[in-house]
């Protein structure tokens, strides 16, 4: 069975992602030039322990929230994914432009041809976010990463957003798609909602559940 490649929920519409996971996408890609924004000049405190950030498929781990990194990773990002979708849909190579510049545009670009995106197969050179290591990366694994890397940005510049992902599957799809208020504690939550199937699941519901995730 295919899966999504972001919350596991089958497939059947031949892409590699499920639709409100696309959706989030695109708004997480769309958002990175004002992410770069908003990250210029944002520096945590010397020394403080990096928070603990969960990603889609894996536990959470320490993460270096740096401005500076961050703000490097969504450039790289861009300068990776944009030619080969520009190439695709059909478009001439971009011209040299300023960090700003081409986040802008290959945002733009990228959460426009979101399908396209996902079809690019595994290449190489792509350092993914926090990874350090360079590999042979599909479009998927392209999106996911700058889907993260607007999340982490959300998180350094403590911007609230409405909604977060949170660990755990719903029990009435299956789906590891769960969202909630944006909260620093899971203990304040009073409701999770799934974004595959809409099913709703009570505060005190979910966090017995949690006790079930290895």
């Amino acid at each position: 069975m295919i899966a999504c490649a972001a919350c596991a929920a089958p497939l059947g519409d031949g892409l590699p992602m499920c639709p409100p996971c696309r959706a989030a996408a695109v708004q997480a890609i769309a958002a990175l030039p004002a992410d770069l924004i908003q990250l210029d000049g944002r520096e945590p405190p010397r020394g403080a322990p990096a928070p603990r950030v969960s990603g889609t498929h894996s536990p959470s781990v320490p993460l270096d929230l740096n401005a500076e990194a961050v703000h490097r990773a969504i450039v790289r990002a861009c300068q990776v994914w944009e030619p080969p979708v520009r190439a695709i849909v059909g478009l001439p190579p971009a011209p040299p432009a300023t960090p700003a510049r081409l986040v802008e545009r290959a945002a733009r670009l990228l959460s426009a041809s979101l399908s396209v995106f996902l079809a690019i197969p595994a290449r190489w050179g792509y350092v993914g976010p926090g990874s350090g290591v360079s590999g042979a990366l599909s479009g998927p694994a392209g999106v996911l990463d700058m889907w993260r890397l607007h999340e982490r940005a959300v998180r350094l510049v403590g911007i609230v957003a409405p909604s977060m992902r949170v660990p755990g599957w719903c029990r009435s799809c299956g789906a590891t798609a769960l969202l909630c208020p944006h909260t620093d504690t899971l203990t304040d939550v009073n409701a999770v909602d799934c974004a595959h199937c809409g099913a709703r699941i009570t505060g005190d519901d979910y966090r017995s559940s949690l006790s079930m995730i290895v």
